[in-house]
Formats: structure tokens, C-alpha cells, sequence
């Protein structure tokens, strides 16, 4: 069975931990939650399965498994690096041809074997779109 999202699981984990009850039943922690205690033991069943059978099962038992798998799925999302190009990016370039000049040609011949980085990319996407508005307002 797949466990719940981060997002309703980091909500059980801060009402279990703001509980002041040592034992926390499933029937009480369900009241504390808002949920079905059986909709609820199906869901934490993923953590422990005997969870499901026992009534005077204790929820606190299965927190340190829970705030490990959200810690871990946490630390599994890539965190992506946003590229932005900056006006100080476009100040050595006037226009795309001077771009191409600068960064596909060695001592005026075009150099087939260059390559391109993601900025150098984004900094022409710019220079085109640029390019693009001041046709338009000849028009």
C-alpha cells in the first residue's frame, strides 16, 4: 500500500506531537485528527500493520518511523537551481550576431565543435526575444 503524502502525514506527526497524552490510542488520536479510525489505521498501516488489529494499539510507537520516512522523501526532491539571466548577463552583447561571434567563433571561423551552456542559451533565448520586440515596434 502507498503511504500518505508529506504533506497530511507531517499534519499527523505535529497532532501527535502536540498531544500530551503518553498513551495515544488510534480512537483518540482519530478524534484529535478528524478522520475515521478505520480510514486512519489504513493509511498508517504502511508504517505498521498491526496497527489495523490492535485497538489499544499506541500511535506514539510508529512517530520515530514516521518522521524518518518524511525526512527521507524530503531529502530525495531535487532541489532546481533557477538560471536567471541578468541584464549584467547582456551588457558585453549588443546583439545576436556579436553572441555568436563571441561564443561560436575562434579567430573568425565558425567552430563547429563548441557547445553551448544552459546560460549561454538563455542569454540568446534573451537576445531573440529582445530582438523580436524591436521588430515588432518597427511594424
Amino acid at each position: 500500500m502507498k503511504p500518505l503524502s508529506l504533506s497530511v502525514l507531517k499534519k499527523y506527526i505535529n497532532a501527535i506531537n502536540k498531544d500530551k497524552r503518553k498513551v495515544l490510542s488510534l480512537d483518540a488520536f482519530s478524534k484529535v485528527v478528524g478522520v475515521y479510525p478505520d480510514a486512519l489505521a489504513e493509511q498508517l498501516s504502511f508504517f505498521d500493520p498491526m496497527l489495523a488489529m490492535s485497538v489499544d494499539y499506541n500511535v506514539r510507537d510508529i512517530l520515530p518511523m514516521m518522521e524518518k520516512y518524511v525526512l527521507e522523501e524530503e531529502s530525495k526532491k531535487e532541489k532546481t537551481v533557477r538560471r536567471v539571466v541578468s541584464k549584467k548577463d547582456l551588457l558585453p552583447y549588443s546583439s545576436i550576431q556579436e553572441f555568436i561571434y563571441d561564443r561560436l567563433t575562434f579567430d573568425g571561423i565558425v567552430d563547429k565543435s563548441a557547445e553551448l551552456s544552459d546560460k549561454d542559451l538563455k542569454i540568446l533565448k534573451k537576445l531573440i526575444n529582445e530582438e523580436l520586440g524591436k521588430r515588432k515596434k518597427k511594424k
